[in-house]
């Protein structure tokens, strides 16, 4: 008989000790062969309620062979650990009805850009709350996409999905257009960085002042992946991507496309030197800027402790930005078709000059591009420093107030 030993608590002092014990037991001769040890882990940026409720129905229940150790520096009997576990998580979860999973379906939004010549490109835009340095009740809500998406844009077309009576996402869109000549699109401080936001508190402002409130999620700088939170990840993670491949989408309901993949390179490491890392997935256009993100919905390994951990986890890693294509270069020769040929030459001995001349031949080269299915990936935590940005333009204005 094999028993489930589920190591949680909440103190984050006893973090080590937690990981100590699954390590003992992962690696004692006689433990493993009994024991299947998960360490329930802290939901640092978002509760994933589903597993929650599944783990403490699984407790209480007391069907299954399962055994909870709390370390907390104190004893805490079954139904205080469960409650304890459900009390702690639940102002965590932003929309406590909704899955993270469909939460995330609207973290996006479709860019329609309008170039001076009437030409419309598409590509994809994510919301992010970047702090406010005086009040941090307050925020600035941004839509962040790539530099070369927005590039020369006269005009941004966004579609937002609306919020009806229950705070829930409705069948509503409100489709609006935004003049970036007023409202224009603020790059990153380092021109080599391809990451560009849209600040979008007075469109929001606007809607609401038109009865329209927008529903969608936002990310900030807590769900970012962090030097040391990078330490538990393995190198080849699943990863998904949200945006709109190909300009597809589903306009009758306002949502994008989830794409699935893997690492390909560390996103501990530089890729070449550059704050960039590679996913290994098909990359098409229209998924510029789009959020490259770890989910995990139910449990995951991680590579600090070497043990699963019970749970579920979103972490931003990333912006996408490019892909990588193979380039063939062929030769193309028509060749018309000849009504009148006069000799036939002697092939085992020919040289050009021997082909009728009845026979004319030229050649164009081709090119294409054959995609490798790899993405390039701008780290996350170059975020930051566009939050370091915008609190020195806060901290040059004299009041220091504002949205």
């Amino acid at each position: 008989m094999t028993y489930r030993i589920f190591i949680s608590g909440v103190r984050r002092e006893f973090e080590k000790e937690r990981k100590a014990l699954a390590d003992y037991i992962r690696k004692d001769a006689c433990c493993w062969r009994y024991l299947m040890c998960f360490v329930f882990a802290g939901l640092q940026s978002v509760c994933f309620g589903a597993n929650i409720v599944g783990y403490t129905t699984e407790v209480t229940n007391g069907k299954t062979n399962v055994v909870t150790v709390s370390i907390n520096g104190d004893h805490m009997s079954k139904n205080e650990h469960t409650n304890q576990v459900a009390n702690s998580v639940a102002p965590r979860i932003v929309r406590p009805q909704m899955h993270p999973a469909e939460l995330l379906s609207y973290l996006t939004v479709r860019l329609a850009c309008v170039k001076p010549n009437g030409v419309v490109s598409c590509g994809t835009g994510f919301f992010y709350d970047i702090p406010h340095i005086a009040d941090k009740s307050l925020h600035i809500p941004v839509i962040v996409s790539n530099r070369h998406v927005v590039k020369d844009v006269i005009e941004t077309i966004i579609a937002f999905t609306l919020t009806d009576a229950n705070s829930l996402p409705s069948s509503g869109v409100y489709k609006i257009r935004i003049d970036n000549r007023a409202f224009p699109w603020i790059n990153h401080p380092d021109t080599s960085v391809d990451l560009s936001v849209l600040p979008v508190a007075p469109v929001l402002d606007h809607m609401n002042a038109q009865g329209k409130k927008p529903f969608f999620f936002a990310l900030n700088s807590s769900y970012i992946a962090d030097e040391e939170y990078l330490k538990s990840i393995t190198q080849t993670d699943e990863v998904i991507m949200i945006g709109y491949p190909g300009g597809l989408w589903d306009d009758v309901n306002n949502q994008p496309i989830f794409r699935k993949g893997i690492l390909a390179t560390s996103p501990r490491k530089n890729f070449q030197g550059r704050r960039e890392f590679l996913i290994d997935m098909p990359v098409y256009w229209g998924s510029s800027g789009s959020p490259v993100l770890l989910f995990s919905d139910g449990m995951y390994f991680d590579r600090n402790s070497g043990s699963g951990m019970l749970g579920g986890r979103v972490k931003l890693l990333g912006i996408n930005y490019a892909t990588i294509t193979n380039t063939v270069t062929g030769k193309v020769v028509p060749v018309p078709v000849p009504t009148v040929v006069e000799s036939e030459p002697d092939t085992r001995s020919a040289t050009n000059s021997q082909v009728p001349n009845t026979t004319q031949r030229f050649s164009l080269e081709a090119k294409m591009g054959i995609p490798n299915n790899i993405g390039i990936i701008i780290q996350a935590s170059r975020l930051k420093e566009i939050e370091e940005m915008f609190a020195n333009i806060l901290r040059s204005l004299p009041n220091k107030k504002g949205h």
